[in-house]
């Protein structure tokens, strides 16, 4: 299908209510994201707002997000990297290909996955009732965690890997959770153990060495609580890890590999967000002596996507090319 660009425009935020200083520094929870653009598309059928609506709204919202619509650079007084808070505004293209595509970028180390939605969110809501948000986001970084130069090193394994993506229909009585009532625990751990858990088992040694990393959100797990509205990065990792050795211990099936997700993203608490704010150097991401092929084989650390849909759950993954067959064969099975 051909697509026509018919227009671009730049939208500022009008008018400019942040009380933020004009350099932001990055914080170590903003410096430990990804050092990338993340690109995500939202498509509506019609009927759609006009573009005259998505633009005003789109310039009314930026005045309460304004990292979105300044620059990453460098504060030549503090020597480290920080958003300039300059109101450059965001582009705006619109396409001739019918219904309405929205499709953005956004700096990682501006905001995190939650901050985004909310932008979205608020977005919208400014085009249909022309209402700000309520709360507004929290900006003060400065208030979170202190900024401060740290070192950041990241290490990337590479292999040939191969990309595969997989629907996981919805059960037609009970929810995937309900498969190990033992635990509480969500959809995403039961889904993700047998992915990343017995699945590395089949066919390896015993003493191999699997292990997935879990984004962990400390909104909720910091003490004080940080408002959900918080605009900036607040995510840290959770490493489990196992042998498949351990993964068949204690009967092994599901219900271990979940055992050991959940424990391990629980240790991300309160105290492992407040050690991680103060400590001088940050690995962004390191393999480690023992990593399993399929992480190893994550290109630019990436592993994989776990996106709900209404039918069930669509899951995108990326493993070394020579486990792609094992995975087809086996990523159905939750025994």
């Amino acid at each position: 299908m051909a697509v026509e660009l018919i227009g671009t425009t730049i939208i500022k935020p009008t008018p400019s209510t942040s009380t933020e200083p004009k350099h932001v520094p990055l914080t170590i929870f903003d410096r430990a994201a990804f050092n990338l653009h993340v690109p995500v598309l939202y498509a509506f059928l019609p009927p759609n707002p006009s573009n005259d609506s998505l633009k005003l709204g789109l310039s009314r919202i930026l005045s309460y997000f304004p990292h979105l619509a300044g620059r990453i650079t460098t504060d030549n007084h503090l020597g480290c990297p920080c958003i300039h808070l300059n109101d450059a505004g965001v582009r705006f293209n619109r396409y001739s290909c019918g219904g309405l595509v929205i499709g953005a970028t956004s700096h990682h180390r501006v905001a995190d996955g939650q901050s985004m939605s909310n932008f979205f969110t608020s977005w919208a809501n400014m085009v249909r009732r022309g209402t700000g948000p309520q709360p507004p986001p929290f900006l003060d970084r400065a208030a979170i965690v202190v900024p401060r130069n740290i070192e950041s090193s990241s290490t990337t394994g590479r292999s040939n890997s191969g990309r595969q993506s997989i629907h996981f229909m919805k059960p037609p009585t009970r929810p995937p959770h309900a498969l190990v009532p033992e635990r509480r625990c969500s959809t995403f751990e039961v889904l993700l153990s047998p992915l990343a858990g017995h699945l590395e088992g089949k066919g390896l040694p015993e003493s191999q060495v699997t292990k997935v990393r879990v984004a962990v959100n400390g909104r909720a797990r910091m003490r004080p609580v940080v408002p959900a509205e918080f605009f900036g990065n607040l995510v840290l990792w959770a490493h489990p890890t196992a042998t498949v050795r351990e993964l068949a211990a204690e009967g092994g099936g599901l219900a271990n590999a979940v055992r050991i997700i959940n424990e391990a993203v629980e240790r991300v608490d309160d105290r492992y967000f407040g050690r991680s704010s103060t400590s001088g150097r940050w690995n962004v991401a390191t393999w480690g002596d023992g990593a399993s092929d399929w992480e190893r084989a994550v290109p630019e650390s990436r592993g994989g996507q776990l996106a709900e849909e209404k039918d069930g759950v669509d899951v995108f993954i990326a493993l070394a090319a020579e486990h792609v067959g094992l995975f087809i064969e086996n990523c159905y099975s939750l025994d």
